[in-house]
């Protein structure tokens, strides 16, 4: 009897067991529908279709999508527009963040036309990949997505993208051509940086901003044409690269913080009327840069902005600008000659030291203060003009003119104004003082340009007055060429001229001129 009774019993506790089991699984299969059926995929879970790992991103009627993930890739890959599993076909709209990142023995990828985006680091650092076909389908590709393709040569990019993101190509050391299609708007920053077998790129209109170095250390890029809507460029945009001559648009206005520095084959450039800043070094070491066009329109020209541009012969400083910064003009070792605007008021410390060949300087009334070393080592200088009748106050400043010879080094100051430089701090160093009209000229009247220097067979000299005297003398004193302009321009021959260093002459203005054949 009670045998029977605890068979009743255990019978009766396993049945609510049971119930209890089933009740529990079908509150789960509410919450947590895979658990109805392990073949059927929710948005997020991952499956496999010949060899590519896929996840999935939409799950609705109508709307099945999934995404490319991260795998060990190799080889020849070629994703496909559609993926069928489980009774269902997927689209493959996206290749997700770091999905191919140092696959280092992928070679080729084709992507689907139904692909919208490409993330970020998507191929980066696939050192072995030669091609990649974008589609036309792609909208937006994402920060590095191929930096480090180190093999990669050539890149067609989509008429449908809007966006070129930041680092995306950035050292892909053989890539050497990419179009940029009219769909795009902006260049992140450093997009092409250091992609060092570039060599040509046009940038389309339809791009208004570049971001900084997009396009810094491309030192193959020989030739660049830039947007005409272009209205931003950041810091060192094309720095180290590689063209000769370059048209600045005129939508933009300034130039950035290094945006041509250590360019050492640009020879030229026209600054448009639209700039009104030129940034901190953005010419510095632009070795061979002979000749800048400033407009009007700009109103401060930076520190260090063209120093050590050993090439450039001659400037003239726009009557906009209202002080020469801090090193603007320090080491370049071949300008002959500068007239400073009378809109400016201080010349700032070493902005013009290391100037070795300059001869010439007008330092007009306006300017009010000068600084420390603003002409160290200028050796060469010949003739200062100095046209405020009172001496600029150089009392408690380091020397301005510190390795200038005082002795050979003449100080031309306004009519009775000697009297007042010969007691001034500093400028009574100098042993020749003399009052000249030609302090008193406005400084229009004296902006005299000579052209190229250093020269082989030809030379120009501009701003000249009618019927002025151009001597030419060698460096011991012997007479080699004597003219007098028709116009206010005068070109000479010097074919017949033996390499060295020459003094010319032209009125009142001289300049050291370098013939190298």
């Amino acid at each position: 009897m009670k045998k029977n009774y605890f068979l009743k019993t255990v019978k009766a506790l396993f049945v609510f067991a049971s119930l209890m089991t089933g009740l529990s699984l079908q509150a789960n299969s509410i919450t947590n529908p895979s658990l109805t059926s392990k073949t059927t995929k929710a948005v997020g879970d991952v499956f496999s279709v010949a060899g590519i790992r896929y996840r999935v991103t939409a799950e609705t009627t109508g709307n099945y999508t999934v995404e490319v993930i991260s795998n060990a890739y190799a080889g020849n890959i070629n994703i496909p527009a559609t993926v069928d599993y489980n009774s269902k076909t997927y689209s493959v709209t996206n290749i997700d963040s770091h999905a191919f990142s140092e696959c280092k023995s992928l070679f080729t990828v084709t992507l689907p036309n139904s692909l919208v985006s490409i993330e970020y680091e998507a191929f980066n650092l696939c050192t072995s990949l030669t091609s990649v076909t974008i589609p036309e389908s792609v909208i937006s590709i994402g920060y590095g997505a191929f930096r480090a393709c180190t093999s990669l040569p050539s890149v067609v990019l989509p008429s449908s993208l809007i966006s070129i993101g930041t680092n995306t190509f950035s050292s892909c050391y053989a890539l050497k051509s990419v179009n940029i299609p009219d769909s795009v708007t902006s260049i992140g920053d450093y997009a092409f940086y250091s992609c060092s077998a570039l060599t040509s790129v046009i940038i389309p209109d339809s791009v208004t901003t570049i971001g900084s170095s997009a396009f810094g250390s491309c030192s193959s890029l020989a030739y660049l044409k830039l947007s005409n809507s272009l209205k931003f460029t950041g810091n060192g945009v094309f720095k180290g690269c590689k063209f000769s001559s370059i048209t600045l648009p005129d939508s933009l206005p300034s130039i950035a913080f290094e945006t041509f520095y250590g360019c050492r084959f640009l020879t030229s450039i026209i600054i448009p009327n639209s700039v009104a800043s030129i940034g901190v070094s953005a010419f510095a070491n632009c070795s061979s840069l002979t000749s800048v066009i400033l407009p009007n329109s700009i109103k401060s020209i930076e520190g260090t902005a063209f120093s050590s541009c050993t090439s450039l012969s001659s400037i003239i400083i726009p009557n906009s600008v209202t002080s020469v910064k801090n090193r603007a003009f320090y080491n370049c070792s071949s300008l002959t000659s500068v007239a400073i605007p009378s809109s400016v008021t201080s010349i700032e410390e070493f902005a013009f030291a290391f100037c070795s060949s300059l001869a010439l300087v007008t330092i007009p009334n306006s300017v009010t203060s000068i600084a420390q070393y603003a002409f160290y080592n200028c050796y060469s200088l010949t003739s200062i003009v100095a046209q405020n009748p009172i001496p600029v106050d150089l009392t408690n400043i380091n020397p301005v003119f510190l390795g200038v010879n005082k002795t050979y080094c003449t100080l031309y100051v306004p009519v009775g104004s000697v009297p007042a430089y010969k007691a001034a701090y500093q400028w009574k160093d100098f042993l020749q003082i003399t009052d000249d009209a030609l302090a008193t000229t406005d400084i229009k009247k004296v902006n005299t340009v000579l052209y190229p220097n250093p020269a082989k067979d030809m030379v120009t000299i501009d701003h000249l007055g009618k019927d002025t005297e151009i001597q030419i003398v060698d460096l011991v004193g012997r007479e080699v060429y004597r003219i007098k302009s028709k116009n206010n321009s005068a070109t000479i021959n010097t074919s017949t001229f033996q390499n060295g260093v020459y003094l010319v002459k032209a009125g009142q203005t001289v300049f050291k001129l370098q013939i190298a054949k």
